[in-house]
């Protein structure tokens, strides 16, 4: 089997990162979808970015930190109408993050349908992976819909995380509907356990049956430092402990589980829903578990995401 062929959508921006709890920032390329195909890219996958960028200074950056992780740009546009997004990220003393944002109107948000390459939707492509983000606004939603059809008409596989930022939604009525219906759109679904009670409503893991009856093949369950769980309908929930890891800041760490999470799920030969089983689930939450462990022990988002080598070493 080739390296997975995984293809993101979403907002690329820039994370200004905050240094050592004082008044400075550092640029950081950022934003969760950009992250996975980094991440995804560091693991030795084929990785491919969908995204508008402003045709200014960030934007020049971004694109220039895809072409050295060698992420696939074909899928980058580029607008003079809108510049390219920003977030201000503060660290408490746990490395736990707090946002200020910068993107109204941004150029994210004009990505439209016909943006889209045709050629990044082959029947090579294995994963399509998203967001929410980009569905908060048009026409990127309709983008974001249109590429997720096309994906899994070629026979991918569509990945979502809902990823919630309540300050970039009009309000969270309408975040909680705008998320639930795009399940209808993915295979596998990845949430935090917050946005699994913020999407349900119920406690713990009784929400996963509402997110499963959606269509889902596998729903995974992040819960930091006590590892993921795992639910699909044929087989038992999975639960997989974390790595051990000494935090400094868990920014793109969930990203980094989605990636490696991915990309072994790709790699371990599940190509259909009844390829499933709970060696291979747990197998890949092991990887997820352990990339994402190793990126909260670095600063930063695409820095800290590890290479394979690095993964590898980690798993022993």
């Amino acid at each position: 089997m080739g390296d997975p062929r995984i293809l993101c959508l979403g907002e690329a921006l820039i994370d200004f990162l905050q240094v050592n709890g004082g008044d400075d920032f550092k640029r950081q390329a950022g934003g969760a979808p950009l992250n996975v195909a980094c991440g995804a890219a560091k693991l030795g996958a084929s990785a491919a970015m969908i995204t508008m960028l402003g045709r200014d200074l960030f934007g020049d950056f971004l694109e220039r930190t895809m072409v050295e992780h060698y992420v696939d740009t074909r899928g980058v546009r580029r607008t003079d109408q809108a510049n390219t997004a920003l977030a201000f990220v503060a660290l408490d003393a746990r490395g736990e993050r707090s946002f200020s944002f910068y993107r109204k109107p941004c150029a994210d948000q004009l990505l439209a349908p016909a943006h889209l390459d045709d050629a990044l939707f082959g029947p090579e492509l294995d994963v399509f992976h998203f967001g929410s983000i980009s569905l908060i606004a048009e026409p990127s939603a309709a983008a974001t819909r249109a590429a997720a059809e096309r994906a899994r008409a070629a026979g991918a596989w569509v990945s979502y995380d809902p990823n919630l930022r309540e300050r970039l939604w009009p309000d969270l009525d309408t975040a909680r509907r705008t998320m639930i219906e795009a399940m209808a759109l993915a295979d596998i679904v990845k949430v935090s356990e917050g946005e699994l009670h913020f999407l349900t409503g119920e406690e713990r893991d009784e929400g996963v049956g509402q997110l499963l009856a959606r269509g889902a093949t596998a729903v995974v369950v992040t819960r930091g430092e006590r590892g993921c769980s795992v639910f699909s309908p044929d087989i038992d929930p999975v639960h997989v402990a974390s790595l051990g890891a000494e935090v400094v800041d868990t920014t793109g760490a969930g990203d980094a589980f989605v990636a490696a999470f991915l990309d072994a799920w790709v790699r371990l030969g599940i190509k259909e829903p009844r390829d499933v089983s709970d060696q291979r689930v747990a197998a890949a939450a092991l990887r997820g578990n352990a990339a994402g462990a190793l990126a909260t022990t670095r600063y930063g988002a695409i820095p800290a995401l590890p290479t394979r080598a690095e993964l590898d070493a980690a798993l022993g």
